[in-house]
Order: structure tokens, then C-alpha cells, then sequence
């Protein structure tokens, strides 16, 4: 009689996010941040990676219990979820899910940390940093720079380190 080696079952494919990143991860009320996942899955695939805020005050994803962001776009090596505006949105820390769904119907799911900080005050386009474009070769433009903050990476006003501008 011969003998026969055990049966073995194939290991079920689990999904798996090996990376999520929130870039910039810092940004001011107003702005727009990107959000990237890497998903794996072992013996299967992956069908989608969305991305979720917690909102239901429990720590950790609860599906049907934290707000949906928007569902990623796989780019050949990531999901990637690219301008997520933050206007309206409190200054505050939030915490972002990405959730990676295999074709199963499996989730996994890794999260991270985004600041909203306020928006500077002032007059309209303060913000040196998303300033409003100005081009052609006649333009009018009226306002004030009362109020207005000098911000890092403006450019000096005719050598005045001190000053401000909108």
C-alpha cells in the first residue's frame, strides 16, 4: 500500500493595505489634500479601495458608520483619490480610512491622520500659497491689503521684508 501526503487547502486570499498616505498631511481650511493606498492581496485581487472619515465618534472603521470620502482611481501600482477639498471643514484632527475590498467582498483597512488648520484671516487672496493668477497685458484689479499677513515664501515688496500684500 502506498502512502499519500496530507491534503492541503489553498490559503484564503486576505486583502491587505500596505501603505496609505495623506500628502500634504497638514493643510489650511480650504485646500486640497491627496490620498493614496497600496493594496495587496495574496491568491486573488483587489476590486477597489475607498476612503472614509470617521464621523461616528467610535474608534476604527465601522462600515455604514463613518462618511465616504470617495473611491480611489488605480493608477498601475496605487488607488489614488487626488484633490479632496477641505472648504467648510472645521480646523480640527481627522482621522482617514483607506478600505481595500477584494473580489470576495473582504475588507482591510489602514488609516492615518489629517490637520486642518484655519484659515488665515484677511482680505480675499491673503493666501500667498493659492493665490488668484493674474495674466494678460491689460488688467484692473481693485482692493485693499488691510489686514492682509506676510506669509512664508512671499516674495519681499520692493525690499521690505515686513510687508504684506494680497
Amino acid at each position: 500500500a502506498g502512502s499519500r501526503a496530507p491534503s492541503r487547502s489553498a490559503p484564503s486570499p486576505t486583502p491587505s493595505v500596505t501603505s496609505f498616505t495623506i500628502n500634504p498631511s497638514s493643510v489650511v481650511s480650504g485646500s486640497t489634500t491627496n490620498l493614496t493606498a497600496v493594496a495587496a492581496e495574496n491568491g486573488g485581487s483587489i476590486s477597489g479601495v475607498s476612503f472614509y472619515e470617521e464621523t461616528n465618534g467610535v474608534s476604527g472603521y465601522q462600515a455604514g458608520g463613518d462618511t465616504l470620502i470617495g473611491a480611489g482611481t488605480f493608477n498601475g501600482t496605487s488607488w489614488v483619490l487626488s484633490n479632496v477639498g477641505t472648504t467648510g471643514v472645521s480646523a480640527g484632527n481627522y482621522t482617514l480610512y483607506a478600505v481595500a475590498t477584494d473580489s470576495l467582498g473582504q475588507t482591510a483597512v489602514a488609516n492615518g491622520s489629517l490637520v486642518i488648520t484655519p484659515a488665515a484671516s484677511g482680505p480675499a487672496n491673503n493666501n500667498f500659497a493659492s493665490a488668484q493668477v493674474l495674466s494678460g497685458s491689460t488688467i484692473v484689479v481693485t482692493g485693499s491689503n488691510v489686514g492682509a499677513t506676510r506669509e512664508t515664501g512671499e516674495p519681499k515688496i520692493a525690499g521690505n521684508a515686513g510687508g504684506k500684500s494680497v
